[in-house]
């Protein structure tokens, strides 16, 4: 730490950077809010924070898609993976005016990431037919079908992840990984069209995994995991959070 202290910032040049990228041959070091405004990211591998710059943060990235089993989706399905939301659907207007009201209507979440979850807290496995979210209707068009799968001990309460996707100003009728933002009245007003959802159908992340309870699911399974609409640094986002119960 001291030997940082006599080097400068590589963003704003200034003295005394306390953050330097894990990538071994890579010499950037940062203050913190610099780092933050430098697209640099933080990845937690085996229980160590370790801090990458924005010209190495696909290491932490491709870690993790190993670590959740990503490859085995990419196999069969043209998904593909997504680490932050697509916005490019919502008009300039909306996402200005969403920008300038979500202190005020929204609760609020920091997560120990920047901009981007870089860390696996859930992996993806195949189901077959004996598993309770089996799907018949996937079955007849021949997809293989997975479920979220916990990597690490949840608190009552933790954030699981984010849940990452396109995002519409209507479900669409052929997706099901369609969920809904809520949407104060005051806001709904505002917008072009008061709707506005995630839908991780082409675009997402692991979390599109996580099988929904329905009217028809088994007594025995319980939920255990809810979303929610949070204010995350200046954006809208869906998390998801583990509350307890387990089956």
């Amino acid at each position: 730490m001291e030997a940082l202290r006599k080097l400068e910032c590589d963003y704003c040049r200034g003295p005394k950077p306390v953050l330097a990228c894990s990538f071994s041959e890579c010499t950037k070091l940062y203050h913190y809010l610099c780092a933050v405004l430098a697209r640099g990211e933080y990845s937690n591998r085996d229980c160590i924070f370790q801090f990458y710059c924005s010209n190495h943060k696909s290491i932490a990235l491709s870690w993790k898609l190993d670590s959740i089993n990503w490859k085995q989706i990419t196999e069969w399905s043209n998904i593909q993976y997504a680490t932050t939301n697509d916005w490019s659907r919502i008009s300039k207007s909306d996402r200005r005016f969403l920008r300038n009201n979500l202190t005020e209507h929204f609760l609020k979440y920091d997560p120990k990431w920047f901009y981007e979850q870089l860390y696996p807290t859930i992996g993806i496995k195949e189901i077959f037919s004996d598993h309770w979210a089996w799907c018949t209707k996937l079955e007849k068009r021949n997809l293989k079908q997975y479920e979220a799968v916990a990597l690490k001990n949840f608190k009552k309460d933790e954030v699981i992840c984010e849940y990452v996707g396109e995002v519409h100003y209507s479900a669409s009728k052929e997706s099901d990984y369609t969920v809904c933002f809520w949407l104060p009245d005051c806001v709904k007003n505002n917008l072009k069209i008061p709707f506005l959802c995630i839908d991780s159908l082409n675009l997402g992340n692991e979390a599109r995994f996580i099988n929904t309870i329905t009217a028809t699911t088994p007594k025995y399974v319980k939920q255990n995991a809810s979303m929610h609409t949070y204010c995350v640094k200046q954006s809208l986002k869906f998390i998801v959070v583990y509350f307890g119960a387990s089956y």
